[in-house]
């Protein structure tokens, strides 16, 4: 899995993704594209089902998006990407911009969680950085300081308000598709 920033921006909208999922062709997209992203999910969960699924199974990968699905363009992505020399082997996750991944919402912890690249390709563990508010993969609490694998198309949570699924390259370009309309 590549490790270096891509031309990606930290944070984007599904609508800039859906503009060049309109124009490439799936592996042309994962090449322009090829870290794992962070969409955000509504408070409600409601866009669980825009994704194709209802709830997800640790373990299993959902197909992404249905032909037919409406998938909100303005959702935040965040590339998931080592952005700072801190830390050198974690991404790190937090409110504040000394942290790779910045999401801005009072529920969620100065320096809330990591991510860690495993040994094989498409392999993140994520880890509670013993946050106030915690931090869940599929609704189960992370115990802090524990690393817990998380997958492609499982929901990742950090505190009380933020909820988004993680996508690689070709799950984010059906997702792309499908909020193109």
């Amino acid at each position: 899995m590549p490790r270096s920033a891509p031309p990606d921006p930290p944070r984007a909208t599904l609508r800039e993704y859906a503009e060049s999922a309109g124009r490439l062709d799936r592996r042309k997209f994962a090449a322009t594209h090829p870290l794992p992203v962070l969409v955000a999910l509504g408070g409600s969960g409601a866009l669980l089902e825009a994704f194709g699924y209802e709830t997800v199974v640790p373990g299993q990968t959902p197909g992404g998006a249905s032909a037919g699905c409406r998938v909100q363009p303005e959702a935040t992505v965040w590339v998931v990407r080592k952005r700072l020399p801190a830390l050198p082997d974690r991404i790190s996750i937090g409110r504040t911009p000394n942290t790779d991944i910045v999401i801005p919402d009072a529920g969620i912890s100065k320096l809330h969680a990591y991510l860690t690249w495993g040994a094989k390709p498409r392999e993140l563990t994520v880890e509670d950085a013993n946050s106030r508010n915690g931090t869940f993969v599929n609704e189960k609490r992370l115990a802090p300081l524990e690393p817990s694998r998380i997958r492609d198309g499982e929901i990742l949570q950090l505190g009380r308000n933020v909820r988004a699924v993680l996508l690689f390259p070709e799950a984010l370009w059906r997702v792309a598709r499908a909020a193109k309309g």
